[in-house]
């Protein structure tokens, strides 16, 4: 809501702990002034009703009415859909050039798969790492869906591969993704739905 009233009210308050400035100011001078608070009182007016007219702009006919995006901290809000792509997005690049880089990106017990280890060096039984052929199909393979079932999600990617997330930290608003699984049978249960 406005405060031009208690603007207003906050300035004759002020005239009135000066004492009473009539007595030292011209009738001319005085109406120069009052002139002056009345266009001060305007454009502040104007001003307001701007910013609030910004939040309510009217749609065009038969457009879908658009909700400013929730304030989810620092930095911009940015969807859950969109966060679960962007992480699948950045591992695979990684993958494909750096032997332990998707690490970055991963769980822990995915990350060993890569190696075939555990930690402390103890091997992973009936573990094979992924071959150099698998790796390299991630090269400029780009997220083309995502499917969500809570806390865990599937990305598919335009090479046909699927990667399983899991959010690791937050909500729905700013959770952190990580790829829990990679290679066969990752996304089982996710797109069979949609008949792929």
């Amino acid at each position: 809501m406005s405060r031009i009233p208690e603007l207003e009210q906050e300035l004759v308050a002020a005239a009135a702990r000066l004492g009473s400035p009539r007595r030292f100011v011209r009738p001319g001078l005085r109406a120069a002034l009052a002139v002056g608070a009345a266009a001060v009182v305007v454009v502040l007016t104007v001003v307001v009703a701007g910013l609030d007219d910004g939040a309510r702009r009217q749609q065009p006919p038969g457009a879908q009415p658009v909700s400013p995006p929730v304030d989810s901290g620092p930095g911009p809000f940015i969807p859950e859909r969109q966060r679960i792509a962007r992480t699948a997005n950045r591992w695979a690049r990684l993958f494909v050039h750096d032997d332990l880089g998707g690490c970055n990106y991963m769980s822990q017990p995915a990350c060993e798969r890569l190696s075939c280890e555990r930690v402390g060096g103890r091997p992973i039984p009936h573990c094979t790492p992924p071959s150099p052929a698998f790796r390299r199909s991630f090269a400029g393979a780009k997220v083309e869906d995502v499917e969500t079932k809570g806390y865990r999600a599937a990305a598919r990617f335009s090479n046909g591969q699927v990667v399983e997330l899991e959010r690791v930290s937050g909500d729905q608003l700013d959770g952190v993704w990580w790829i829990t699984k990679w290679g066969a049978g990752a996304g089982r249960g996710f797109f069979d739905s949609k008949g792929r």
